[in-house]
């Protein structure tokens, strides 16, 4: 079964060469749809709505790739029916099949951002196992996240369905300089996976990974692949503040981007409960400017919270073994602070009735926990904030991150535009009804 409506047109989708086997076709129905077709399979690999047809429309095929669309609808201010007549054409670029899967159609599809000229002191860096330009993360509906080399047709890693199906994947992030998959949770988690790579043996062809199956362009499992490992997994929960902050835990992630670039400020605006944090002013340095990656995410009160991805991996034991297969200068283990454990401690030696009250806190925040989350490392350090700002009055629905700037979309459709360096804001628009968003 191929459409539920007439079929109107049948043809090859590449253009007729001599001694060249064709593996698709296309169909063009009454139901406005076009399929392309796999003739090894005879399977749908890829669909594509256009809605100008109806019971009385007719397709005229003109010239490979190229259809003219003829339809009646009814005009405005009742004068009645217009006929109009609208050309399409369908290339290559938009529906040969880029990647198949075996069960659930493909849902998202997101690449890493570019990466800016790492400089002469890391030029080894620039021989990254997974490139920029090539790597491709694909979320499928069943929850399964493969991240493919386009330029090999290479399948280099897969992760599984979570456990609980509960959990859904909102959104997926690439930093391929780490070899790092970041993943944006319904359960208002963030889970950092590391990619390990599993090079292709001497002499190998890349096509030789895929399966015989697949069909023109397919991407397939590859016996070379391999299975991300969870560095860390967190919430709201597994972060603390400078001090003691009660209040924190109600900043719940609502959104969340992967930002690369010049550093952010590391200050915290916002203290509640009457703390004041007096952070001195440092000189920046040449290390300081270079680009850097940063989680930043928009909270339910409206606050956008950073985090230094480079401060959450040293702070996990494992990271080292992790680094040490990297490529030689990628990994630079970042300054560490001093950690929060200290500044606890110290109001703890002033006043020791802070101690009943952090772990009163703790258990509260414990039993705060929604539906499938599932820190870890189990007993791992809290994380430290970066930086935090006030955004918005309402939660921040819609975070991206385009070069050097930051787009928030609050619940009641306000839109800024944040400069990154020193977080402000640049531009304010309220906009109308939508329906989704495209940064560029």
């Amino acid at each position: 079964q191929g459409h539920i409506r007439p079929v109107e047109m049948v043809c090859y989708y590449h253009r007729i060469e001599r001694n060249v086997r064709q593996r698709l076709a296309a169909s063009c129905a009454r139901d406005a749809k076009m399929k392309v077709w796999s003739l090894e399979t005879f399977s749908v690999v890829y669909t594509l709505d256009f809605g100008l047809l109806d019971a009385k429309a007719s397709v005229f095929p003109l010239a490979p790739h190229f259809l003219a669309v003829s339809s009646a609808q009814a005009a405005g201010d009742g004068l009645g029916q217009q006929a109009t007549v609208a050309l399409m054409r369908f290339t290559a670029h938009v529906a040969t099949p880029f990647a198949t899967t075996n069960h659930s159609p493909v849902m998202q599809i997101s690449q890493p951002p570019l990466v800016p000229d790492l400089g002469p002191s890391l030029e080894s860096a620039r021989k990254i196992p997974l490139r920029t330009a090539d790597t491709t993360v694909l979320v499928s509906e069943d929850m399964a996240i493969r991240v493919i080399d386009g330029a090999a047709a290479r399948l280099i890693s897969t992760l599984p369905p979570p456990p609980n199906s509960k959990v859904q994947v909102l959104k997926a992030f690439m930093c391929p300089m780490w070899q790092l998959l970041i993943l944006w949770l319904s359960s208002q988690e963030i889970a950092i996976f590391f990619i390990p790579q599993s090079p292709l043996q001497k002499g190998q062809d890349p096509s030789t990974v895929l399966e015989d199956s697949g069909g023109a362009g397919a991407v397939r499992k590859g016996k070379n692949s391999t299975t991300p490992l969870l560095v860390r997994r967190f919430s709201i929960l597994e972060i603390r503040g400078e001090v003691l902050d009660k209040d924190l835990s109600k900043e719940v992630f609502h959104s969340v981007a992967l930002h690369h670039g010049r550093p952010l400020r590391a200050v915290d605006t916002l203290v509640h409960g009457g703390f004041v944090v007096n952070q001195a002013s440092t000189e920046e340095t040449p290390e300081d400017s270079a680009p850097d990656w940063f989680l930043i995410v928009g909270t339910k009160l409206g606050t956008l919270q950073a985090f230094r991805v480079a401060n959450i991996l040293a702070d996990m034991p494992i990271w080292e073994r992790l680094a040490s297969h990297l490529a030689r200068g990628v990994w630079r283990s970042p300054k560490k602070p001093d950690s929060t454990e200290k500044s606890v401690a110290f109001y703890a030696n002033v006043d020791p009735r802070l101690v009943e009250i952090e772990q009163e806190h703790l258990e509260a925040l414990e039993a705060s926990r929604v539906p499938g989350q599932r820190p870890f490392p189990r007993g791992a350090k809290p994380l430290r904030l970066y930086g935090r700002w006030q955004g918005h009055s309402y939660p921040i629905e819609v975070m991206e991150s385009v070069s050097d700037r930051l787009l928030t979309i609050d619940a009641k459709r306000i839109l800024k535009i944040w400069l990154a360096t020193d977080m402000r804001c640049i531009f304010s628009f309220r906009l109308g009804e939508y329906t989704c968003h495209v940064p560029f």
